[in-house]
Formats: C-alpha cells, sequence, structure tokens
C-alpha cells in the first residue's frame, strides 16, 4: 500500500499563534487538492517556539488545536496523527493524537 503524505513546511510566527492557525488552514486547504492520505504540521506550530510566553499563550489540555483540527476533519472525513505541545501545569510537554 502506498500513502501518499504532505508535508507541511510553514514559516512559523514567533509567539503568534492566531497567526499560525491562518496559515496552517490555508497550507492544508492547498495540500488537500493532492488528495494526500496524511497530512504533517510542523512541530510546535501553534505558539511558534515561544516557550518563554507558554502560560500566556500555551494551548491547555492541547484543547484549542484539537478543536481546531477536529473542525477541519469534520469538513473533509480526515484523520489527524498530530505532535501537539500540551500544557499541564506545573509543567509542558508534546503529544500525539
Amino acid at each position: 500500500m502506498k500513502l501518499k503524505i504532505a508535508c507541511l513546511q510553514m514559516d512559523i510566527m514567533f509567539g503568534k499563534p492566531k497567526k499560525n492557525y491562518e496559515a496552517a488552514e490555508a497550507m492544508i486547504e492547498k495540500a488537500l487538492k493532492s488528495n494526500p492520505d496524511v497530512i504533517v504540521l510542523p512541530e510546535l506550530w501553534t505558539t511558534g517556539y515561544d516557550l518563554t510566553r507558554l502560560d500566556d499563550i500555551g494551548d491547555q489540555d492541547a484543547a484549542a488545536a484539537l478543536t481546531f483540527l477536529k473542525g477541519i476533519a469534520k469538513k473533509i472525513m480526515f484523520i489527524w496523527w498530530v505532535d501537539l505541545l500540551q500544557i499541564k501545569l506545573p509543567m509542558a510537554f508534546t503529544i500525539l493524537f
């Protein structure tokens, strides 16, 4: 079985989650035109690697990212495998879904 994989290379905006979500959505829509089986987003694409402000811009339990990805998945019947930064105080770690 062959899989078609779309690896999204984004210009991640440091510490700007809203801009990163907008960029990800645009790139996902573009990638979908090639009918991929898998779409891969960059690590820490939501926060843009701004680890100094995780208390302010971090995604508690990855809730916002999951809501975003679920919304897209419902529209296109797609299953995600993503690495997300999860904030659970007192520490942060990445998780795969």
